[in-house]
């Protein structure tokens, strides 16, 4: 096996929930340069969609979206039982609106306590 098919093999792959398209291509550039394969999605069925056509290793889930919520996208893997590893990423937290149990979430991160940098290290870290 040449370096080019380990790589495939054993690249991570993440599903990027965020509707703001700048915020999106901000986390977008900095997981790829990191290696990892990055499908972004805006709305909670391109999610879903992705999901289902896709083999994810982790989703990064923003909670306030414009037509629905990240917490469908939560509530849908896990009332289908899908293996993934979820993180909340958002700032809905300071409102205290949503709790990490409500959630059924792995992680969560309150994006204004990070840098796009720091939150991947928190994922390099998570998917160790």
């Amino acid at each position: 096996m040449d370096i080019l098919e380990f790589r495939k093999n054993h690249l991570k792959s993440i599903l990027l929930l965020e509707d703001e398209i700048p915020v999106s291509r901000m986390y977008y550039n900095v997981l790829t340069s990191a290696g990892f394969n990055v499908f972004n999605a805006h709305d909670v069925k391109s999610a879903i969609n992705k999901l289902q056509n896709q083999k994810i290793d982790l989703a990064i889930i923003d909670l306030l979206l414009p037509v629905s919520s990240g917490v469908e996208l939560l509530t849908y893997i896990n009332t289908n039982s899908i293996k993934i590893i979820t993180v909340v990423l958002t700032n809905v937290f300071e409102n205290g609106e949503y709790n990490a149990g409500v959630l059924e979430s792995d992680y969560y991160l309150e994006k204004s306590d990070y840098t796009p940098v720091q939150i991947l290290s928190k994922i390099l870290e998570i998917l160790k």
